[in-house]
């Protein structure tokens, strides 16, 4: 158990380093960012449901969908403590992610040495924890790292209690604690509930088809159902407390058809090998290590039904999403690729002759170490290029978008609408309502019209080309400019 701390807490240490030295001082220009901190500033205040009500006007009256009318409450309370002790200074705003992506490393290490051992289990979570593609996610105020944390705290928990021959001496509170934990996932990530039927896969194959224990069952149903008792106990506690709003998300749907739900098929059976992005060959190695985690998950099923039951579920959902959202989606199940991938090379590895086994073993071994290592140089590389461009601000808080903000705030009434391309953004800054018009009829919808005239696309926005000839009402000539933005009054 030493040599096991003195591991994991040397990878947690150097990963944590990495993490604090890739924050900047801005933020990418992400809607959801703005929604995130504006719900915990309204937990603060006590005013979530103006919160949800100024932002379903955002929403309902924008032409593009821009988010739900309120997310999970989960990551806006975790969000909440450092609000309240810096306020709006993004890379305060970010440290909760580096606390929570070091307590995943702990959680994936505890996962993997319950059937791995040190070494193996040390360098898999090496992979993890120097992944460009995670410690740079880092520098972002998104719900996807706290996500990724109690996703496999639950898989661990999972493991841990459903186990029909553990000695009952306080399970019932391991039991409470991971339906806790799974409602935490769901309190952040709407997806968590996929967590419930997973579970119950794993009771049912434990408790009855592997052995078809009826007894061990009927003894222990009480113990069995706390979990799903404690998560809707503290459901219903959470939706007497919390406005809703992420219903919303439903409305999504709408935009779902045949097209896109092949398209997304064919978009998730590739998005995995963005983690290797940035790595010599980096396809190859996607479709090496995609072939033995397909392997790796079918020599292991039977033991590891929680697992793979997550991984359908997860991926059923997603391919049904009708917006692909990028690898931050499937966080959830870097954990399993990378351990059904080292399964399915280890399954092979037995397979092999007797005189063909160090040969076998130095591969995999090489192929995980050289990964962990290239991953390491080039996160390494990024935390050193943002230390000597010191911490440089970008997205919404660099000093031209400050004094486009600056201008609304101090010279646009209070109750005035502005049409921006990031509306959520618009109103955490200004305090302003804002919507996103993309149709030029539509602009009289509001009062001032915020142009990026540095945006290589314009999706969000009217081609600003067009603006002379496509709305009579816009004033000729801008009430603000820089280098960035222009600002127009609507004439009414």
């Amino acid at each position: 158990m030493k040599k096991d701390f003195l591991v994991i807490s040397s990878i947690i240490l150097l990963s944590t380093l990495l993490g604090l030295s890739v924050l900047t001082y801005g933020q990418a220009w992400y809607g959801d960012f703005s929604s995130y901190i504006m719900q915990a500033r309204s937990i603060l205040s006590g005013t979530m449901n103006e919160f949800v009500t100024r932002n379903a006007f955002t929403v309902d009256h924008s032409t593009l969908l821009v988010g739900p009318v309120a997310y999970p409450w989960g990551y806006p309370t975790l969000l909440a403590p450092a609000y309240a002790l810096y306020g709006m200074k993004p890379i305060y705003l970010k440290l909760p992610n580096i606390v929570l992506f070091a307590l995943f490393l702990a959680c994936f290490f505890m996962l993997l040495r319950r059937r791995l051992d040190l070494l193996d289990s040390a360098l898999l979570t090496s992979v993890a924890s120097f992944s460009p593609a995670l410690v740079t996610f880092l520098d972002q105020i998104l719900s996807d790292i706290p996500f990724l944390l109690f996703s496999t705290l639950s898989l661990l928990l999972i493991d841990f209690v459903v186990e029909p021959k553990r000695p009952r001496k306080r399970l019932w509170l391991w039991n409470v604690f991971l339906g806790a934990v799974i409602f935490w996932a769901f309190f952040t990530r709407t997806n968590g509930i996929l967590l419930l039927p997973v579970l119950a896969i794993y009771q049912f194959f434990n408790y009855y088809w592997s052995e078809r224990d009826w007894i061990a069952l009927k003894k222990n149903l009480g113990i069995l159902i706390l979990p799903y008792v404690t998560f809707g106990i503290l459901a219903i506690v959470a939706l007497l407390i919390f406005p809703g709003g992420q219903a919303s998300y439903f409305s999504h749907y709408a935009l779902l058809d045949m097209a896109q739900l092949s398209s997304n098929v064919h978009y998730y059976s590739t998005l995995m090998g963005d983690f290797f992005a940035g790595l010599p060959a980096s396809l190859v190695i996607y479709y090496v290590t995609v072939a033995f985690f397909i392997l790796g998950a079918l020599v292991t099923f039977r033991r590891e039904y929680h697992f793979v039951s997550y991984v359908v579920l997860s991926l059923l959902l997603f391919v049904t999403w009708p917006e692909p959202q990028g690898l931050r989606f499937i966080f959830p199940l870097i954990p399993l690729f990378l351990y059904f991938s080292f399964q399915g090379m280890k399954w092979s590895l037995k397979k092999l002759s007797v005189g063909y086994q160090p040969l076998g073993k130095g591969f995999v071994y090489g192929w995980w170490g050289l990964i962990a290592l290239l991953f390491l140089v080039s996160s390494v590389q990024t935390a050193y290029t943002n230390l000597s461009n010191q911490r440089a601000i970008n997205g919404p808080f660099d000093p031209y978008s400050n004094a486009m903000f600056e201008f609304v705030r101090q010279e646009t009434p209070a109750e005035s609408v502005i049409v921006f391309f990031k509306p959520r953004v618009m109103h955490m800054l200004t305090n302003r309502d804002s919507l996103l018009i993309d149709h030029c009829d539509l602009l009289g919808r509001g009062d001032y019209v915020v142009i990026n005239t540095k945006r290589d696309e314009k999706y969000g926005q009217v081609n600003p080309n067009e603006l002379p000839a496509c709305n009579p009402d816009l004033a000729s000539e801008p009430v603000f400019s820089n280098r960035r933005f222009v600002v127009y009054q609507v004439q009414k």
